[in-house]
């Protein structure tokens, strides 16, 4: 199975879906901490990396002595929050600049809490979904490209022209209504009127 690389851009975005927030540097460490661990759990990868990958053995991430990952986003070792039995056991970032806050939480026992901490998501393939004939969203681009209405008429409205139709100006003006003047001019009840038009406008 192969894989892409990620680049710190990447990292970046990944961290702020994640309600975290990277600087350059921490974003090169997380995305080369992943790259790295990809393919050291990826056996059948390729071990070619692109000429701009510039791992480095100490950007590998190794479990400490209770087993827990570093940060994957500052590289920070990992410490346990040390009033677990009262509010439930948490792994936290110990990046002391206070510029880190990941951390895990709710968990009931120690175990469970680093198991989650050093589970790391995997990152969406990239690739063009347009390829994908079996895909509900294949041909999404495409209906976009051409048209920006919304397919869907919420319940209480209705697809009208934009300019009126002679039949929709017809049954307004024939509308019980509309109140002509002895000069011709005349005097509405808007709401009656629309009514009117919207009844006689074309269906589907």
């Amino acid at each position: 199975m192969k894989h892409h690389q990620i680049t710190a851009s990447m990292a970046k975005d990944i961290a702020f879906k994640l309600g975290a927030e990277l600087n350059n540097e921490e974003a090169e460490i997380f995305a080369d901490g992943y790259n790295a661990a990809m393919l050291k759990v990826n056996k059948n990868a390729s071990t070619e990396l692109p000429n701009d990958a510039n791992l480095s053995t100490s950007s590998q991430a190794e479990p400490d002595d209770s087993g827990l990952l570093p940060c994957p986003f500052c590289g920070s070792p990992a410490e346990h929050y040390p009033d677990g039995d009262m509010e439930g056991y948490i792994i936290m970032c110990g990046n002391k600049n206070g510029d880190c806050n990941l951390q895990t939480f709710g968990f009931t026992t120690p175990e469970e809490a680093g198991k989650a901490w050093n589970t790391r998501a995997a990152i969406p393939q990239t690739g063009n979904f347009r390829e994908n004939p079996i895909s509900s969203t294949n041909n999404f681009r495409k209906i976009a490209d051409t048209s920006t209405n919304s397919p869907v008429i919420p319940d209480g409205y209705a697809l009208v022209p934009v300019e009126p139709t002679d039949e929709m100006i017809a049954a307004a003006m024939n509308c019980e209504d509309v109140l002509f003047n002895s000069d011709e001019s005349f005097c509405v009840q808007f709401g009656n009127i629309y009514e009117a038009m919207l009844a006689a406008a074309p269906q589907k």
